[in-house]
């Protein structure tokens, strides 16, 4: 087998290990994206209970909040979810 293919399972390996450790711990897996660099395991929502510390990526103002996308890494995965926060018209106004 080439370099390329055993760097692709090897990919897949991890991200199969990274989804059943997210399964695991309630987490639902939105998408997962294996590229040339890193794994992308997208979730549908925030993980709870604390088992994952997130960093801060960025932040986007959409209709009135503020979402902030956070990434962590999980065996070797890059793991991304959003956490929506509404503005309160006292913050939207100063």
């Amino acid at each position: 087998m080439n370099e390329q293919n055993q760097n692709l399972l090897k990919k897949i390996s991890r991200a199969n290990a990274a989804i059943q450790f997210l399964a695991q711990a309630g987490c639902i897996v939105a998408s997962v994206e294996i590229g040339n660099r890193n794994t992308l395991i997208k979730l549908q929502e925030k993980p709870n209970g604390g088992f994952i510390t997130g960093a801060f990526k960025k932040r986007d103002f959409i209709n009135g909040a503020n979402v902030f996308t956070m990434v962590a890494t999980v065996r070797q995965c890059q793991v991304e979810w959003h956490e929506v926060v509404l503005s309160t018209p006292e913050r939207a106004h100063g």
